[in-house]
Parts: C-alpha cells; sequence; structure tokens
C-alpha cells in the first residue's frame, strides 16, 4: 500500500537552460521571434503594438481603434470575417493594455495560407464602419455604466488620477462624454499614426519552418514606415501621500488601495522586492492573507504587486472588506508592515516563500507557449532570457536580512497613498 502520510522528496533545480528565440527582422524593419517546437501544429502568433492606453492622445481612443479592428477588414464585414476564422480554426482576440496592444492568434498550421495573408491586411489597410463603431460605443458605454457602481472600479480610477493627474490624458477620470467624443476617421488616423513598423514586434511559436516564415514575413512586411511613439511625459517624482476617501450610502463593500510610486522593472532591486512582495502580500500564504483572511476575516483575498509601464511603476495592495471593517483592516496592513520591518523573518517562512517562488518560475516556462509568453514580458522592457537566470539566482540567493533591509526600504507607511470607497457609516 502506498504511504500518503509521507511527502516525496524535494529537489532542487539546477542548471537551467532556455533555448533563445530565432531573431529575424521583416525588410521593413519588424523583429520577429521565433519559438521552434516540431510537435507543435498549432501555431501561436503574438503581435505587439506601442498604442496603449498610457500614450493615448484621446481618451479611449486606443482601446476603440484596436478592439474594432477584427471587424475592420477592407472587404469583409465583421460577421464574414468571424465565419472566415472560425472555417480555419483560428482565434483571434485582442488585449488593449496601459503600455500596448496586444494580439494574440492561433491558427493550426495546416492554414497558414488562408488566414496569414487576410489577417495582414487588419495592420494594413483596415476599413472602419460607422455601424461597428455604434454598435461598440454602446456596449462601452453600458460597460462602464455598471463599472462606475462598483467600489473597486472607482478606486482603480483614482488612483490613476492621484498619479498622472488630470492634465495627462492616463489620468484623467473617464467619463461618458470620452465615448461620445470618438470619431470615425479619428480611428483611421490613430491606426494609420501607431500601427507602423517602428511601433510593433511580432512573437510565433509551434511547428515553424521556412515556409511559414516566409509567408508572415512577405505579408507583414507591407506594413507602412511611421513614426515611433515616443516615451509620455509625466512625473511621477512630485508624487504626494495623502487620504482619498469617498462614502457610498449604498455600498455594501469597502474597496480600499494602498499604493506608492515602485521600482521600475529594469531597476537594481527589482527580483529582491519581488521576494519581498510574494512574501508580504502575493500569494495564499502571504502575511496579509494570514492576517486579514486568515485570523480576522476581513476579507476573502488580498494581493499587492506593481504595474509596470515606461519608465515607472506603482505598487498597490488592493482589497475588498466589510464595511465596518475597513479601518481596521487598512491599520492590519500597516502593522504588518511594521512587522516585517522590525522581526527578521524565519528561515522556515523564507524556504516555503522560496520554493513557491520556484515552482512559479518553472511553470511559467514550461512549455513553448509559456515560455514565449514570458520572453514578451521582458522583451516588452528590453530583456531577455538573462532576466529569468537573474531572478532565480536571486530567490536561491536571497537572505532573511536582505528581505528585511529591502521592507525597511519600501514598505513605510508614511509613502502609501491610502484610497477608501464605500459605506463608512455602516
Amino acid at each position: 500500500m502506498l504511504d500518503r502520510t509521507t511527502p516525496p522528496p524535494f529537489h532542487t533545480t539546477e542548471n537551467i537552460h532556455l533555448i533563445p528565440p530565432k531573431e529575424f527582422r521583416l525588410d521593413n524593419g519588424i523583429p520577429f521571434f521565433c519559438f521552434e517546437n516540431p510537435q507543435l501544429e498549432l501555431i501561436h502568433f503574438v503581435i505587439k503594438i506601442k498604442a496603449g492606453a498610457l500614450h493615448e492622445p484621446q481618451k479611449r481612443i486606443s482601446n476603440f481603434c484596436y478592439n474594432l479592428l477584427k471587424e475592420s477588414h477592407p472587404q469583409k464585414n465583421g460577421e464574414a470575417f468571424e465565419a472566415h476564422l472560425d472555417y480555419y480554426g483560428t482565434a483571434f482576440n485582442i488585449v488593449a493594455g496601459i503600455n500596448e496592444i496586444t494580439v494574440k492568434i492561433q491558427f493550426p498550421k495546416s492554414n497558414a495560407k488562408a488566414i496569414i495573408p487576410e489577417i495582414a491586411k487588419l495592420f494594413i489597410i483596415p476599413k472602419y464602419r460607422k455601424a461597428n463603431l455604434e454598435r461598440y460605443r454602446a456596449k462601452s458605454i453600458k460597460d462602464w455604466e455598471y463599472n462606475t457602481r462598483k467600489v473597486d472600479f472607482r478606486a482603480s480610477q483614482l488612483m490613476f488620477h492621484h498619479f498622472f493627474g488630470k492634465d495627462f490624458v492616463f489620468g484623467k477620470i473617464l467619463e461618458k462624454s470620452d465615448f461620445e467624443n470618438i470619431k470615425l476617421q479619428q480611428l483611421t488616423d490613430y491606426h494609420r499614426c501607431t500601427c507602423c513598423s517602428e511601433n510593433i514586434r511580432m512573437f510565433l511559436a509551434g511547428n515553424t519552418d521556412d515556409t511559414l516564415i516566409q509567408l508572415i514575413t512577405t505579408h507583414f512586411s507591407q506594413i507602412p514606415h511611421g513614426q515611433r511613439i515616443s516615451s509620455p511625459q509625466y512625473d511621477l517624482a512630485s508624487y504626494q501621500p495623502k487620504r482619498i476617501q469617498e462614502t457610498w450610502s449604498e455600498a455594501l463593500q469597502t474597496a480600499f488601495v494602498l499604493c506608492q510610486p515602485s521600482l521600475a522593472f529594469n531597476e537594481a532591486d527589482i527580483h529582491r522586492f519581488s521576494v519581498l512582495n510574494t512574501l508580504f502580500c502575493n500569494y495564499f500564504g502571504s502575511r496579509l492573507m494570514q492576517n486579514l483572511r486568515e485570523r480576522n476575516g476581513y476579507t476573502y483575498g488580498i494581493s499587492g504587486s506593481p504595474l509596470y509601464f515606461d519608465g515607472g511603476a506603482v505598487f498597490s495592495i488592493d482589497c475588498e472588506v466589510n464595511n465596518n471593517n475597513a479601518e481596521a483592516a487598512i491599520q492590519a496592513c500597516f502593522d504588518e508592515m511594521q512587522i516585517i520591518k522590525n522581526e527578521t523573518i524565519s528561515e522556515e517562512e523564507l524556504e516555503i516563500v522560496r520554493n513557491y517562488l520556484f515552482g512559479s518560475a518553472l511553470r511559467s516556462i514550461d512549455g513553448t507557449v509559456q515560455y514565449m509568453q514570458n520572453y514578451i514580458n521582458w522583451n516588452d522592457f528590453g530583456c531577455n532570457e538573462k532576466r529569468f537566470y537573474d531572478y532565480f539566482e536571486t530567490v536561491r540567493s536571497i537572505t532573511a536580512d536582505e528581505i528585511q533591509e529591502m521592507a525597511n526600504r519600501y514598505l513605510c507607511e508614511e509613502n502609501f497613498t491610502v484610497i477608501a470607497i464605500g459605506n463608512f457609516n455602516a
């Protein structure tokens, strides 16, 4: 009979070797990274465009322009193009993010000739249609009206407004007029401005070969040249911590955010801060989960992590609690900050976190597609697979004293803005 009371022995991982992708340049200069896996006939094709919300000249224009791209084939209407994708077993998804637009396409390799030329047209000569714009506008307004009744959405909006200010498009509080002000011609103009070879990177994973690479290269090399989107101009150096609070008499819960400027993606301390972040608030056994959920029952969950963008980052801790527990929960977060600053963590706790991070890191590269997704994240900030090695070595070698030193440097109550939205009189 199997002994199910004794766990299997734990083994550390040594000598991880990540195979770098093959790098190409299209005729128009677009960088193209290929991750080969002869066993993967479902091709994963990712296109990144530097046109996210942080770079917008007008609120929501990036979201509208690229979320309508799938319905803007120059010869086929949205329904016909969707049918074409379905017939050839193709998934096509767009994420309009803060830094960039991410287009994810999956298709059987055998159908590449039917898919690649049609998809390339969306990036070269899209045709935006008024009916699609009005439909998407109406849906977006309804979604926004629903979200404005959510305390966590309001807290998030106020956080970005506090850091970036009303005079920077990204920091402006979203209003109904922002949806109403978007015109059809503006979509065409914004696409032409941003969807150029200088702002695009491409990634491919699967059973690639010269024929497939040449097919993609031929069609996507037709994307025109343009002007590279420059880094946005904002000033987090003028940040001042404050308390921002709104009372919503009908709110069933209170959402709170503790936030401050954080280390940028490429700063020297970033990997050590990542270990501290996990220990403090970013996994199921974190200090804040143990306090707010396990011991006090204030919440189902709490988490925190940095949000990276061009030139900086914001670290935020997010939570929703019962209205009458809001102040106690906020104070508990700061109490835990003080404890981790004053008391060296035990080797046992550090080992648990270390093993958790080792496992998470290994899962993040387990398979060609997952490796590509992580490589894309590194490449977003000019890094490559060395990023993984550096992180792994930091997790392996970090000490309890280093974590305490990091906590004293980066977890200071006086530096955090506190945003709380809810019914504080409940």
